[in-house]
């Protein structure tokens, strides 16, 4: 642990009575002092525990959000402005790792969370000394600083593995080995915050009122336990002794265990089990619209998911991120071109690669190479009569919500307008500008349909809406995930959530759609089908970044060829052509190496216990 963890650390206090307390600005004048002096103070001391969540949902600022295999930007995009291009293409280092979460030390995205986990026990410290502080939100606002120190431990072991353990607030006088920690086991830190969040879940209340969303409730600290356990069942974690047979601290202790212990997909399976009870009886549930509405149960489908990310505080997400510019920093460069010019006008840049464009099943549920109606198919060709290619036919509603093609349409600004995405038309590539479509394809997913833009004023206006860090549909899948993995079936339980999905999502029931091929699919088969489920419901929602590394799939998939349509063409026949995808750089995952990020190498100069990430 580095001396700047222990320092005398100045907590600061965000100015402002606002509800929306996680987009305020921190006063830099306040002082330790004046954050405790009453109750008020202190409470927006505790606002200011939450400003150093990361910003996963903006492009700019997150390695995971366009970080893997499911979106790509221009090629023309320098990797110092898409920092995430630093970790699809390896182009990151211990000198230099892009994104540190570890430290201070110098980074092109930084975020210290160990400062942010000290801040966290300064507080609880501190808060017995507010005159006249209520029992009450003394409780409670203790719970979301314990709630905090786990969702910051946990952020950190999902970039580095196992981490140093932060368990109290560092006096300014430790030397030695006092100051300077090892690691500690991955399992010893996945110990650590599940007792930290079930503390916090004891007593924070069930849901949070309207002043408040945003901050943490025991339904998302239980929430979040589920995520820890199905991580820590993982393969990346469980009995990993292929990659981190040799991955010890100075002392010789192993820091992955080396035994694989199926009662871990247990553990994982009861906490999405007790979170997913929780979160029915705070009255959350798989969101269906009200705002579109049509009698075709598919068209419904199509609106239940669009608006599902874009209708804020709806009914199922569990914990919404507030503070964040991703409602209209990523929408603006994901709704395609609809003006040459305007510095504000929406890009079209951050794109569906091919793979997620093939990742989607069809319109009876099943994957491509598995429908009799399209496995033995080339659909990556244009159909005249249909204006597109094959692969944009009859496919299922998430499909339609979330992916936008040539010769289809694109709701935007309270209308619709048509693709046009061939070189030199409207959504197509144009030479002289840095924004492009890489495959020919753009999302819908995260565009409000009633975004829009005047061209006359250049001004881009977005409907705002809160980044779901948590929704209940996580909760089902991780209960389904940790059920098949726990003995290689699905039990009554987890088709049950399984097909509470898939009814939203307009497709038929799991034993109904592969039923069509002669059963439901079994050990490996049905492994990769579940792993398909979670990818496609989790699109472009910073999951596959971690879930592709947890299952010790990212040397295979993160390392594949990317195709494109020839975006170059201008006439149908030479567009509709399957080409290699032009990007700034190779892409490279190096196994085992870039499972985990590297801690930055001053980190690792400064203390002589902490061990550096294998590969590195």
């Amino acid at each position: 642990m580095k001396n700047y963890i222990f320092s005398f650390i100045t907590i600061l206090v965000l100015s402002g009575t606002s509800c929306k307390y996680l987009e305020v600005v921190p006063d830099d004048k306040s002082t330790l002092q004046d954050a405790f002096k009453s109750e008020s103070e202190a409470q927006k001391t505790l606002y200011g525990l939450y400003s150093s969540i990361p910003e996963f949902f903006t492009f700019e600022d997150s390695p995971t959000f366009t970080g893997t295999d499911e979106s790509i930007t221009s090629q023309k995009g320098a990797t110092y402005w898409y920092p995430y291009k630093s970790i699809i293409y390896e182009e990151y280092s211990v000198n230099d790792p892009y994104f540190n979460y570890w430290s201070n030390q110098p980074s092109r995205i930084k975020r210290d969370l160990y400062e942010a986990i000290h801040k966290c026990y300064q507080f609880i410290n501190k808060l017995p000394d507010v005159p006249n502080l209520s029992e009450q939100n003394k409780i409670t606002w203790t719970a979301e600083a314990e709630f905090l120190i786990a969702y910051y431990h946990f952020t950190l072991m999902q970039f580095y593995g196992p981490i140093i353990i932060a368990d109290q607030e560092f006096p300014i006088d430790l030397a030695g080995s006092k100051l300077f920690k090892s690691r500690s086991t991955y399992d010893d830190c996945v110990t650590f915050v599940v007792n930290k969040l079930d503390k916090a879940a004891k007593d924070l209340p069930a849901i949070v009122l309207n002043q408040d969303l945003g901050k943490a409730s025991s339904v998302i600290a239980k929430s979040l336990k589920s995520r820890v356990l199905l991580y820590a069942a993982s393969p990346l974690y469980n009995g990993n002794s292929e990659f981190y047979g040799s991955f010890k601290n100075p002392d010789g202790t192993n820091l992955i265990n080396q035994t694989y212990q199926a009662q871990k997909w247990e553990a994982a399976r009861t906490a999405a089990k007790d979170a997913i009870d929780a979160a029915q009886q705070a009255n959350i549930f798989l969101y269906e619209t009200k705002i579109k509405q049509s009698a075709d149960p598919f068209q419904q489908a199509v609106y239940n998911y669009r608006y599902l990310f874009v209708d804020k505080w709806n009914t199922e997400t569990i914990w919404g991120i507030t503070r964040t510019t991703g409602s209209n920093r990523n929408s603006r460069y994901i709704i395609p071109k609809i003006s040459a010019s305007g510095s504000e006008r929406p890009f079209g840049n951050i794109v569906p690669t091919f793979t997620t464009v093939a990742q989607y099943y069809t319109k009876d549920g099943l994957p491509l190479n598995v429908d009799p109606a399209t496995k033995d198919v080339n659909l990556w060709v244009y159909s005249d009569p249909n204006k597109t290619a094959l692969i944009n036919l009859n496919r299922e509603p998430r499909f339609y919500a979330s992916i936008a093609y040539d010769g289809g349409s694109y709701e935007f600004g309270g209308s619709s307008f048509n693709i046009d995405a061939r070189a030199g038309q409207t959504q197509g590539y144009a030479s002289n500008v840095e924004y492009n479509s890489s495959t020919g394809y753009f999302f819908k997913k995260w565009a409000h349909p009633d975004n829009s833009y005047n061209a006359v004023s250049n001004k881009y206006t977005s409907i705002k809406y809160p980044y779901p860090e948590l929704r209940l549909a996580e909760l089902y899948l991780n209960y389904v995930e940790a059920d098949a993995e726990f003995d290689g079936t699905l039990s009554g339980e987890g088709l049950k959530y399984l097909n509470e999905i898939r009814k939203r999502s307009g497709i038929p029931s799991f034993e109904q759609s592969w039923q069509k091929v002669g059963g439901m699919p079994q050990g490996t088969q049905l492994r990769d089908v579940i792993r398909q489920e979670r990818s496609i419901e989790f699109m472009l929602e910073n999951k596959r970044f971690f879930d592709l590394r947890r299952w010790k799939t990212a040397h295979i998939e993160l390392n594949k060829q990317q195709n494109a349509w020839n975006i170059y063409g201008t006439t149908k026949q030479d567009f509709y052509k399957v080409v290699k995808m032009d990007e700034s750089g190779q892409r490279k995952f190096t196994s085992p190496k870039s499972y985990l990020l590297p801690i930055h190498i001053q980190d690792i100069n400064m203390n002589e216990n902490l061990v550096q990430n294998p590969g590195w």
